[in-house]
C-alpha cells in the first residue's frame, strides 16, 4: 500500500479511514498510510466553485501494481446506492484532479467496498423475523455462489465494474487487512 503523493496532504491511516463513529472503533486497525478521500471531496467544490460536497470513498492508496484503489469502509449493512454514488463521485473527482479520462480510470482505478460479514444463523445470530430468515437465506447462497464461483458476485458494487473502474471487489475486514496492511 502506497500513497499517492499528489494527495499527500491527506494522508491518514487505514484506521481513522475506517474509524466507525457508532461503535468508535476502527472497522481496520491498521496504521498503514491511506488518504482520507473524504476530505479530498471535502475540498474540491472550493476548487470548482459548486455547492455541494460529493459523495467519496473514505480512502484511497496504490497497490503494488501501482493502481489507484478507493477503499469504502461500512460497519453495518451497506446501501447500494450510496455505494455506487460513492464509487461515481470518486471516480469524477479523481478524474478531474489528475485531468485523466475516464477510459485512463478504466485501466487504473480499482474499487472495494470493505463489511462484516452480515448476521446469519450460522455464525451465531438469531433468526427472529422473516426478513431475518430471508437474510440467511440469502447470506448462505451468496456464500457458497462465491466460494465456487470465477467470477466474484458483487452484492452491493454490482455496476461500476468495467464502467469506471478496471476491478470491483467486495471484502470482509480480515481480508482487506491480511491483503493490503
Amino acid at each position: 500500500m502506497k500513497i499517492p503523493v499528489e494527495f499527500d496532504e491527506y494522508e491518514s491511516t487505514v484506521a481513522e479511514c475506517s474509524f466507525d463513529k457508532e461503535n468508535k472503533k476502527p472497522l481496520v486497525d491498521s496504521n498503514e498510510a491511506m488518504i482520507n478521500f473524504d476530505e479530498v471531496a471535502q475540498a474540491y467544490p472550493s476548487e470548482v466553485q459548486m455547492d455541494s460536497v460529493p459523495a467519496s470513498a473514505d480512502g484511497l492508496f496504490l497497490d503494488a501494481d501501482g493502481k489507484y484503489v478507493f477503499a469504502e469502509f461500512k460497519s453495518g449493512k451497506p446501501d447500494r446506492w450510496e455505494i455506487l454514488r460513492k464509487g461515481v463521485d470518486s471516480a469524477i473527482v479523481l478524474i478531474d484532479k489528475k485531468n485523466k479520462t475516464i477510459a485512463w480510470l478504466r485501466e487504473n482505478a480499482e474499487f472495494i467496498l470493505v463489511y462484516p460479514e452480515l448476521p446469519t444463523a450460522s455464525n451465531d445470530r438469531q433468526i427472529e423475523t422473516s426478513e431475518d430468515l430471508n437474510r440467511d437465506s440469502r447470506n448462505r447462497l451468496f456464500m457458497k455462489g462465491t466460494a465456487n464461483a470465477t467470477n466474484q458476485i458483487r452484492l452491493y458494487t454490482q455496476g461500476l465494474k468495467g464502467y469506471l473502474y478496471k476491478n470491483v471487489y467486495e471484502m470482509s475486514p480480515e481480508r482487506f487487512k491480511k491483503q493490503y496492511c
